[in-house]
């Protein structure tokens, strides 16, 4: 009996462990307080599924992502993400039936798919030879009717394999000098044609049989070849190539054609220099689609030169597909502003048909489209299709043959460059209260508008209460929804509530798309296209600045937000407009919103003054040190500004004073400092500075014996990290703490035989910064903390220009057993809250990392003060423990930035993670601690209360009447 017993003892044990591990969260409140929206980003390559199921769309996108969305509703049936440098990037995608096979990273890894699911049926290594290279010329063809093989053309080297497993089959070099770069790749039903490309010579063309034997070798001619020549290979093997000159050049190479045809585009009806062409696969005729300004068609080559079949005025995007076995010509004409019209037309018989066109809604907001991909259909003898567009913002809507819209998906939002989120305005009450303050009238007139606000506020608290006992819902929206303009009743629900957690979420794309967000739900509540608008290149990333000039606390003027970026001459691009409506806002000198400086900008910041309208101050500091003031009427109140431009090409940290110019009556910049950081050993790859909005609630920390450890604040601060190599050839990592207003270095340390990418985090008088320990080969995470010392130099406020002693710098280093995407900090309305540094890791969590544990003051032994100071003792690895896992199985990829803000409760701040994917929630770093739980028995406190109120009056009672017969004795 004791084995038995023993048995069910271990068993009890292990099941408790189990218990243990276990963190979790209830279901109903998955989605309660958070949600994510999952994307795949700007589409490249685009196939309708030819499977049996045919449900589906394989594309491949500019995030590295191989997907497949469901045609029905929009959704990703499944989703992989490659790697994320210059290896994952996606350089062909084949479909045929129900193979489908990829090729990336310059042709290092070929990849087949499984069309349903997404596994990887096989991969293998394509282009081994020039795998070291930087850059590679990659095509790739399906073989056979069968498409049973796959020719890859990688540089110079020649490769043959099988779709089923993808041995290889041929390897060849097909180069005979350094100059020539083999480019363009073709097969037909029994033929092979390889194109290279020697500029401002000739072309090189190489014939060879479907098993891969070369069997003729040629050059061509080609005198003008240039980098910008666009050339493309027909289906009979036809070589086309365009110039920006007006010419198109022309040439067979399968029936050993010895010169280029010219053919002059003006005599075809094209009148514009650049010209688009793409090829027409597969086809029985060499046929090529073009595109210019206005204008699309479809061109034939012959052997005499290029002659037009069909072009189409105001067409945006065209397409030649089959039906019933002939080819047809359809394009998406522009009809108005908002409205686009499918046009077909038989290029066998000429004739319009005019039974298949219909009219979609193309929304202004999406810009032009730029693709366009039609999937015919024949369904009980009757034909049928649906379009798929691309858009210029990177959206993409799929339209059913009447032209009504099935789905569309905003791939905008995963290349998100600034986000802001901002409080809602009050309600139509709150605003009455609002004005009646600000009137002067008399009593009686103020007496009656109290009377009719509190009748109003009565009658919309009967109607909550009504809603609440009647159980009315609130609709659920779904971020692929088409939104439409907001009806009075949505309008009540975008005002602020109790507690301030409902905001609107402003973002900005790459490509210039502003969006409107509900920070409940993800609802897109308004978009606005910027077309003219090119993000900033600033330290080897892409930025468009974003900033909010007045918010909605001062009514009735409506807020008010400013979009920075820079036109196609780099000259400064403005856009001021509401962001709780997305309409623009005319200042001085705008066109709808829009301001187009004349000088490109580098510097910008707001300013601490504010107009009689309380609007901040936006300060450009442009090229040639001109400074300008938005709005102008702010010139007059300016005493002095301090600005700081950051040169990386250089390794220059330069300091301006802003001054009023008494001459022009405007504001010049002077340079009072610089600071200068080798360029030849290192670069500069951060500048990090405070959160304006953080507030600092201890100016200390109270210690064992009473005493106070007064923290450094300095306002004026930024981190600079660097990445280099020190003299005999280590990487290092540099930190640089500067003071913007003059200049002066505060801290400086590096970390030898370290490398980034480095992400910082910078918050009061402490800085995290995370890299990667070569030496080691690990993660680390070290912790910098600032502290004057026991007496304070200024309690009241601090000066750049009567500064505090050097800070006394404790620092502490971790192990960190993840990889880090970027790091952000919570942030509350008080700074009374502990601080959480918040991480995206790569794998897909989002966490929290205590500031407890990344105390620079961890001992590694522990002493009484210690103790009773509440410090941990130093551990070399920080544990991620699940239950800082924000986003629970949630998981988010390819994490750009973490912006967080806070609400009206000083317990919460609100958490926006985008990249490739964007999660919204809570974060509560001390717990719920001012406000009551959800499952609170209010029924049993009502009742407790209720009884000793009972009991308080009858006791009461008792009591007198006690005294009273104590009395009569």
């Amino acid at each position: 009996m004791a084995a038995p017993i023993r048995r069910f003892v271990i068993l009890c044990f292990c099941w408790s462990i189990l218990l243990q591990l276990s963190v979790c969260i209830y279901e109903d409140q998955v989605g309660k307080f958070d949600w994510r929206q999952q994307y795949i980003g700007k589409v490249q390559y685009l196939h309708f599924d030819q499977s049996s199921s045919g449900k589906k769309i394989f594309v491949a996108t500019n995030k590295n992502v191989i997907s497949a969305i469901n045609t029905k509703s929009g959704h990703l049936a499944w989703r992989k993400i490659l790697e994320e440098d210059d290896s994952g990037k996606v350089n062909t995608l084949l479909h045929h039936k129900d193979v489908l096979l990829s090729l990336s990273g310059s042709g290092a890894y070929l990849r087949r798919w499984d069309t349903n699911y997404g596994h990887i049926a096989w991969e293998t290594t394509a282009c081994k030879e020039n795998q070291q290279s930087k850059v590679h010329q990659v095509s790739a063809v399906l073989l056979g009717k069968k498409k049973d093989s796959i020719a890859i053309l990688c540089d110079n080297t020649f490769i043959i394999a099988a779709t089923a497993d993808g041995e290889e089959e041929t390897r060849q070099d097909l180069s005979e000098s350094t100059t020539v770069s083999y480019r363009y790749l073709h097969a037909t039903e029994n033929a092979i044609t390889a194109v290279g490309v020697t500029l401002q010579s000739h072309m090189t063309v190489v014939a060879m049989t479907m098993s891969g034997k070369m069997t003729v070798q040629r050059h061509i001619a080609a005198p003008w070849l240039s980098k910008d020549t666009r050339c493309i290979l027909t289906s009979n093997s036809y070589l086309v190539c365009v110039n920006n000159d007006l010419i198109m050049y022309s040439v067979s190479v399968k029936d050993g054609g010895q010169s280029f045809h010219s053919t002059v585009t003006q005599a075809l009806g094209i009148t514009e220099v650049e010209i688009e062409i793409k090829a027409v696969h597969p086809s029985t005729r060499d046929m090529i689609l073009y595109k210019t300004q206005g204008q699309a068609g479809v061109l034939e080559v012959t052997q005499t030169g290029v002659r037009m079949i069909k072009s189409i005025s105001k067409a945006v995007v065209a397409q030649v597909i089959e039906i019933d076995s002939q080819p047809v010509l359809a394009a998406l004409v522009k009809t108005s502003t908002e409205e686009s019209e499918m046009v077909f037309y038989n290029i066998e018989t000429k004739q319009d048909m005019s039974q298949l066109s219909s009219t979609v809604h193309t929304p202004l907001h999406h810009g032009e489209a730029v693709e366009l991909q039609v999937f015919s259909f024949k369904r009980r003898d009757v034909f049928g299709y649906r379009s798929l567009i691309v858009f210029e913002d990177h959206a993409l809507l799929l339209f059913q043959q009447s032209g009504k819209l099935v789905w569309s998906r905003e791939e905008g939002l995963a290349s998100l460059l600034a986000v802001e989120m901002l409080d809602l305005p009050v309600s139509e009450i709150e605003a009455k209260m609002e004005d009646e303050f600000g009137r002067k009238n008399d009593v009686v007139s103020m007496f009656v508008n109290r009377l009719k606000t509190q009748l109003s506020q009565l009658q919309t608290f009967m109607f909550e209460l009504q809603e609440k006992i009647l159980g009315v819902r609130q609709p659920q929206h779904d971020a692929l929804d088409e939104p439409e303009s907001l009806s009075a009743e949505e309008e009540k629900e975008y005002t602020r509530d109790d507690f301030n957690m409902h905001k609107m979420i402003v973002g900005i794309s790459e490509r210039g798309k502003l969006y409107g967000m509900d920070s409940l739900t993800g609802k897109l509540v308004w978009r606005h296209f910027l077309p003219g608008i090119r993000p900033f290149n600033r330290l080897g990333r892409e930025k468009l600045l974003l900033y909010v000039q007045r918010t909605t606390a001062h009514f009735p003027h409506e807020p008010q937000c400013v979009i920075l970026g820079k036109q196609k001459n780099g000259n400064g691009f403005l856009y001021f407009f509401n962001p709780i409506t997305g309409k623009h806002i005319d200042m001085d000198s705008t066109v709808d919103g829009v301001a187009a400086l004349d000088y490109p900008v580098m510097q910008a910041f707001l300013s601490s003054q504010t107009d009689t309208h309380f609007l901040k101050g936006l300060v450009l500091l442009g090229r040639d040190k001109k400074v300008q003031i938005i709005p102008h009427t702010l010139v007059n109140s300016v005493t002095e500004m301090y600005a700081y431009i950051v040169n990386q090409d250089t390794g220059l940290l330069q300091g301006y004073q802003i001054v009023p110019d008494e001459t022009s009556a405007g504001l010049y910049s002077r340079e009072i400092w610089t600071v200068s950081i080798p360029k030849d050993s290192q670069t500069i790859k951060n500048v990090v500075a405070r959160n304006p909005l953080e507030h600092v609630h201890s100016h200390g920390r109270v210690l064992a014996d009473r005493s106070v450890l007064y923290k450094y604040i300095n306002p004026n601060l930024v981190v600079i990290t660097t990445e280099g190599k020190d003299s005999t050839g280590f990487n290092f990592i540099g930190v640089y703490l500067v003071d913007t207003v003059t200049g002066s270095m505060v801290f400086q340390t590096t970390q030898k035989k370290a490398v980034g990418p480095i992400h910082v985090v910078h918050s009061e008088n402490w800085l995290v910064y995370s890299y990667w320990n070569k030496k080691l080969r690990r993660n680390e995470i070290t912790i910098l903390e600032l502290f004057e010392g026991s007496k304070q130099h200024n309690a009241s406020v601090f000066s750049a220009f009567d500064p505090p002693p050097p800070p006394i710098v404790m620092r502490q280093s971790f192990i960190l057993p993840v990889f880090v995407s970027t790091m952000g900090v919570t942030l509350t309305e008080m700074g009374l809250t502990a601080k959480h540094v918040l991480l995206a890791l790569k794998n897909g969590p989002l966490a929290e990392m205590p500031k407890f544990f990344l105390d620079a003051r961890r001992p590694v032994m522990l002493t009484p003060e210690h103790r009773e100071e509440g410090i941990l003792p130093y551990v070399p690895e920080l544990p991620i423990s699940y239950e800082y896992i924000l986003n629970y199985n949630q998981s988010i990829y390819r994490i750009r930035s973490i912006y967080t803000t806070p609400t009206g409760l000083e317990s919460t701040s609100l958490v926006l993670a985008y990249g490739l994917d964007i999660f919204f929630t809570r974060a509560t770093p001390s717990k719920m601690f001012d406000v009551l739980k959800e499952d609170f028995d209010y029924f049993f406190i009502s009742c407790v209360l209720t009884a000793m109120i009972v009991v308080s009056i009858v006791s009461r009672k008792l009591a007198s009447r006690k005294a009273l017969k104590h009395a009569w004795k």
